[in-house]
């Protein structure tokens, strides 16, 4: 059992790493968390070359050390002495130099699992009993199948019977569709309409005497016609009494008449007085009078002037156009015959017709005395007119109730139009049943016989599958490394939940395929759970002893979706569980896959032990680190308390400097991200959007905070530094400490219950 990393020197990503007391040594099981690039994958090339007893693409140079403690001995690594052996047979490495080497993408291939230990003479003979079974079994599989045609044909012809007479008998109905929902009309009836009926289950057997009542009762085709509602607009003659009241109350100064009633001039002339002084108003002085020729007095104009001020000229034109409305308005006449309607409510129809046309009349003889007021209110503006309106709008609420009254007796003629067809419907629908009952006999045996002789050809169909299946497996059994393939394809089927990719075998190992053919276009997450069901099931290989090995298993869902995270790590558990290894080491950078093995690992009892791989940055190169995973990670379920912790505590720090700020970017982005999606939940928009909603909601946000953290989302906007922790802005390292306290002050100020408990959980 390894106990502890004593030591890593200049190893790729390690520049100078020595385990210290706070890290507790490895235990039974060890999980390590860390982002990409931190230097997980080194550790397991670190781990790989002493399974494989050399370096492979563990890179080292001239004065790289790693030094590794075991509960035995201690193994020492350095580029020009020999690798220990001392573990060669106890350990297995999952990590993308594995993948590498043992499948080939492009190809489709993978390498052989040695599985061995089957009697092949035993299976050679079990295989020529299988292939004779299956030739007796096609021949019987022929037979039956024949014999299916037969009966087929013979159920259509009596389909074709019932279809014939449900067409002679309802051909001429052209008003119902029929029962059975497919065809639009009888004439149209097909065989599979009559097969609706039969499955349907409904029966209604019709004596000879029942058939020829429907038939009789079909030809008759008494039923009125739909009748649309009647539909009236009074709206105008409202529009009409209340502009007539306004000009009926509206009196125009006796000063500006006075120059008229001195002249005492009758209507017409008036009005022509009227017409030619809006003729000659505007016209300079002198104005010549275009009847006459004379010169017109400027005195004389003045008082006309006064006479037709913007009152009367207003009012005269409010009464023109009410004068028009009337006009050009008529009240709506009832266009409906008492033929319409049936016996029983015709009555009813020409009372409510006459007293509707009394009503209009009415209202047309109110409608002339306000025309008459209106025509006389035009030559005496100055005179207030009295006219009684309530005697319309009571005319006018009568008119409405026999448009109401009306259209209920229409709708009551309606119903019992429809009450009619739905007797001719149900009538051609009970005949169309009951004709194609007397089929229904006939029917259900060649059905019946049918079903049992699909019965026998699923039957023989399964014997044959399973033969098939046997055939198969056996011939795949007699190569020496069949049986890996075997659990390779169920559990393949079981992970994905399809089984269209499979491994085939071939004498030089496997050829990866889908849905019969060479596979070369594999998805990143088909790789991926290939190639991690590809390494468990070697676990199992006769030079591996799993029970005293050690089993390391890097980055397992790289690119997995949620569903395969949960897959995956129900295989590796259940795996784990089955071989029962003395020491097993998981590296991820996925949480949600860290928090499942995390708490796998605490259930299995007090022999546990979990790690953070860091990745930092002093003023000349980038570094990692193994460290004793932080609490918070241990203790929740997400990163985001322990992202919380991390700007908490920057924000309070008063030195700066690369090796600490390093992570910061990506530790800021991540919060951000979580905290901002989650107060503003809106899918499709980014964070710098996301941040403007929320500052939208929370106003009282000082100007500083929006500002800093604003710019930030602008230049930070994608993850930099998640992948690629090279990229570090160094521009940023000044402003990581006054970022990270606006980010405080921006959940105290938009969540301060919220963090409240962020703090509590710090101090627990």
């Amino acid at each position: 059992m390894i106990k502890r990393i004593k030591q890593i020197k200049k190893v790729a990503i390690f520049k100078d790493f020595n385990w210290n007391s706070s890290i507790p040594d490895f235990k039974k099981y060890n999980a390590f968390y860390g982002w990409n690039g931190s230097g997980k994958t080194t550790i397991t090339r670190i781990l790989s070359a002493l399974e494989k007893v050399e370096l492979g693409n563990l890179e080292l140079e001239n004065d790289s050390i790693c030094i590794i403690e075991t509960d035995r001995t201690v193994l020492k690594l350095s580029k020009n002495d020999p690798v220990p052996d001392s573990i060669k047979n106890t350990i297995r490495v999952f990590n993308e130099d594995f993948i590498t080497e043992n499948l080939d993408w492009s190809t489709g291939k993978a390498s052989p699992i040695l599985i061995i230990g089957k009697e092949q003479i035993e299976q050679k003979e079990e295989l020529e009993r299988i292939i004779k079974k299956l030739v007796e079994k096609n021949r019987e599989l022929e037979k039956k199948n024949n014999e299916k045609g037969n009966k087929a044909r013979e159920k259509t012809k009596i389909l074709e019977k019932a279809r014939d007479e449900v067409i002679k008998n309802l051909r001429t109905i052209d008003d119902v569709k029929p029962k059975s929902g497919r065809a639009n009309d009888y004439i149209n009836y097909t065989v599979t309409d009559v097969e609706n009926i039969l499955k349907s289950g409904e029966e209604l057997p019709l004596s000879d005497d029942e058939i020829l009542q429907l038939r009789n009762s079909l030809r008759e085709k008494e039923a009125k016609d739909l009748i649309s509602d009647v539909k009236a607009d009074f709206e105008w003659i409202n529009n009409i009494i209340n502009d007539a009241q306004k000009i009926f109350e509206t009196i125009v100064p006796e000063e500006g008449l006075k120059l008229l009633s001195e002249l005492q001039l009758d209507e017409k002339l008036k009005e022509w007085l009227r017409v030619g002084y809006e003729i000659h108003k505007d016209r300079r002085s002198p104005v010549i009078c275009e009847f006459c020729k004379n010169k017109i007095p400027e005195e004389r104009l003045r008082e006309l002037g006064d006479y037709f001020s913007d009152v009367l000229r207003n009012l005269i034109n409010k009464i023109d156009g009410v004068l028009e409305d009337i006009t050009q308005h008529e009240l709506p006449n009832i266009e409906l015959q008492k033929s319409q309607f049936y016996n029983e409510f015709q009555n009813e129809f020409l009372n409510l017709n006459s007293t509707f046309n009394q009503q209009r009349n009415k209202a047309n003889k109110e409608l002339g005395k306000i025309k008459n007021l209106l025509a006389e209110k035009r030559n005496n503006p100055s005179q207030k007119v009295s006219f009684n309106f309530d005697i319309l709008n009571e005319i006018i609420t009568n008119l409405k109730n026999s448009i109401k009254q009306l259209n209920d007796l229409i709708r009551k003629n309606n119903d019992k139009t429809r009450s009619f067809k739905d007797k001719r419907i149900a009538d051609a629908h009970r005949l169309e049943i009951g004709i194609i009952n007397k089929y229904k006999s006939d029917y259900d045996e060649k059905v019946n016989y049918l079903k049992e002789l699909q019965n026998n050809i699923d039957s023989l169909k399964r014997e044959k599958e399973e033969l098939e299946m046997q055939q198969r497996n056996l011939e795949q059994r007699l190569k020496e490394h069949h049986f890996a393939s075997e659990e390779f394809n169920k559990l393949l089927r079981s992970f994905m939940g399809r089984n269209e990719i499979i491994l085939e075998t071939v004498d030089d190992g496997y050829v990866i395929k889908r849905n019969g053919r060479t596979a070369s276009n594999l998805s990143e997450s088909e790789r991926n759970a290939i190639a991690l069901i590809y390494f468990l099931i070697k676990l199992k290989e006769e030079n591996f002893n799993a029970q005293n090995g050690i089993i390391v298993i890097d980055d397992p869902v790289s690119s997995f979706d949620s569903q395969h995270l949960y897959g995956a790590f129900g295989f590796i558990k259940e795996k784990i569980k089955e071989l029962s290894p003395q020491q097993v080491f998981i590296f991820t950078h996925n949480f949600p896959f860290f928090r499942l093995i995390r708490d796998w690992m605490k259930y299995e009892g007090n022999n546990f032990s979990f790690y953070m791989i860091k990745s930092k940055m002093n003023t000349t190169e980038r570094y990692s680190t193994i460290e004793k995973l932080d609490k918070l990670l241990e203790k929740y379920n997400s990163e985001y308390n322990y992202l919380f912790k991390l700007i908490y505590n920057r924000k309070s720090a008063k030195d700066s400097n690369l090796e600490k700020d390093y992570i910061f970017p990506n530790v800021i982005r991540k919060f951000l991200e979580n905290y901002i999606s989650f107060k503003v939940p809106i899918g499709g928009v980014d964070i710098h959007k996301k941040f403007k909603y929320l500052c939208e909601d929370y106003p009282d946000i000082e100007t500083e905070i929006k500002t800093r953290i604003e710019s930030y989302c602008q230049d930070q906007s994608h993850p930099l530094y998640q992948d690629s922790p090279t990229d570090f802005d160094e521009r940023l390292l000044g402003e990581i400490q006054l970022i990270c306290e606006a980010i405080i002050r921006l959940i105290e100020k938009t969540d301060p219950k919220h963090y409240k408990r962020l703090l509590e959980n710090l101090s627990n």
